[in-house]
C-alpha cells in the first residue's frame, strides 16, 4: 500500500492505492480495477485504511487470507490536480515508466520465486512454508521483463535445504526462445509457533488440546516451544487461530487473594504453624504478602510452597514435588507435536528435607 495517492477521474481504485504483484497477469488486473470510493474534490483529501481494503476485497469475492500486505496502514488519497505546463507532465510521465519498470522488476522476481517454491517443494515438503531470496543482475531482470509470459523448469537443490542453493532455470518465453540462467538462493523456512486451536476464555488451563503449530513470517512474534505454555492459565480471552503469547500466560496461582494459607517457621528441630490470611495471590515460589487473623494490622511476607501453605520468608525452605513441563519431542522436519502435561491441583503434603 501507498502513503499517498494522486488520482485523476471518478472513482479510486485499488491500482491506484497499491502496487500489486502476481505472477498471474489476469489477476493482478482484476484487482487493480476494483473500485474503492469516489475520489474527492479538488481540495480535499481521503483516507482510506488498510481494514477498509481489505473489507472491500471481501465484498467483491476476493479471498484475503491468500494475500499478503505490506506498506503503508492507510492511503491518503488526493484529486489530481496536473499542470498544464510540459515540465509537469515531463515528470509525471518519468515518475509513471519508473513505476511500471518497478512493477516488470516485481513481476520477474515473483514468478522466479514462485517457480523455485514449487520445485523444493516437491523434493522436500516437509518444509512446509518457506521464502526464498536470491540477487540477478539489472541487465538479466531487464531482459527477462521485455519477453512477457515466461514458462520456467527448475533443475536443482539438495539438502540440508537451509544452506545456499543452486538452481538451474530453464526459461521458454512465448516466441519459443530458450534461455538458460542459474540463480543461487537462500532458502528460510518459515518457524512454527503456538496458536489457539479454538477460542479460548480468561482463565484457562492450557493442555496439549487447546493449541496447534503454525507456520509464520520471520518477525512474528510467538512461542517456539510448548513447554512455554502448556500448564499455564490464560490472562485474557485467546480467539481461534491467533498467536498465545507469553504475556497472555502466567502460572496457575497455589494461593488467591483472601485465602487462609498455613504459614510455617522453619527452624532446625522446630517448625511453627500458623495461619494467615492472603492479601495477594501467588504460584509456587512466588512472595506474597498475608495478613493475620486475629484482627492486628500484623503483616507478613511467606514464599509459596504448595497450594494454601507458604513458608515465612528468612526460613529454611522446603522442597515441594513439582511436575515438570516436558519440552515438545524434536522430529527431523516439518512441525512440531505437542504433548499434554497432566497437572495435578489436589492437595498434597509437601515434603521437606
Amino acid at each position: 500500500l501507498k502513503p499517498r495517492a494522486e488520482v485523476a477521474g471518478g472513482l479510486v481504485r485499488l491500482g491506484d492505492c497499491a502496487e500489486i504483484l502476481d505472477s498471474d497477469p489476469g489477476v493482478v488486473q482484476r484487482l487493480q480495477n476494483i473500485a474503492l470510493a469516489p475520489v474527492p474534490a479538488n481540495g480535499r483529501q481521503l483516507s482510506i485504511n488498510y481494514q477498509s481494503i481489505k473489507s472491500r476485497l471481501q465484498v467483491q469475492g476476493v479471498n484475503v487470507l491468500g494475500i499478503e500486505f505490506s506498506g503503508s496502514s492507510s492511503v491518503l488519497v488526493v484529486a489530481s490536480g496536473l499542470k498544464k505546463n510540459g515540465q509537469s507532465k515531463s515528470l509525471q510521465n518519468n515518475i509513471q515508466n519508473l513505476r511500471s519498470s518497478r512493477s516488470q522488476t516485481q513481476r520477474v522476481r515473483v514468478t522466479i520465486s514462485e517457480a523455485i517454491k514449487k520445485h523444493v517443494t516437491k523434493l522436500a515438503p516437509q518444509l512446509g512454508e518457506f521464502d526464498v531470496q536470491f540477487e540477478l543482475p539489472p541487465v538479466v531482470i531487464s531482459t527477462l521483463s521485455s519477453v512477457g509470459n515466461l514458462d520456467i523448469q527448475v533443475l536443482g537443490g539438495r539438502v540440508p535445504w537451509n544452506q545456499n542453493q543452486s538452481f538451474d532455470l530453464r526459461l521458454t518465453d512465448q516466441r519459443g526462445v530458450v534461455r538458460t540462467l542459474r540463480v543461487v538462493c537462500a532458502i528460510s523456512v518459515r518457524p512454527y509457533i503456538l496458536v489457539a486451536k479454538h477460542g479460548l476464555q480468561k482463565g484457562k488451563v492450557l493442555q496439549g488440546a487447546d493449541l496447534e503449530w503454525k507456520q509464520v513470517e520471520q518477525n512474528v512474534e510467538g512461542v517456539q516451544q510448548a513447554n512455554g505454555l502448556i500448564g499455564l492459565e490464560t490472562k485474557r480471552v485467546i480467539r481461534r487461530g491467533a498467536p498465545v503469547l507469553s504475556q497472555d500466560v502466567k502460572r496457575i496461582p497455589l494461593v488467591r487473594s483472601n485465602d487462609i494459607v498455613a504459614v510455617y517457621s522453619r527452624m532446625p528441630g522446630i517448625t511453627i504453624k500458623r495461619h494467615f490470611k492472603a492479601k495477594t495471590e501467588g504460584a509456587l515460589g512466588d512472595v506474597i504478602t498475608l495478613s493475620s487473623l486475629d484482627g492486628s494490622r500484623e503483616t507478613i511476607l511467606a514464599k509459596v510452597t504448595g497450594l494454601h501453605e507458604a513458608d515465612v520468608v528468612g526460613s529454611n525452605p522446603t522442597v515441594s514435588r513439582q511436575t515438570e513441563m516436558q519440552p515438545a519431542p524434536q522430529i527431523a522436519a516439518g512441525k512440531p507435536r505437542l504433548q499434554n502435561r497432566i497437572l495435578n491441583t489436589r492437595r498434597e503434603k509437601f515434603k521437606t528435607q
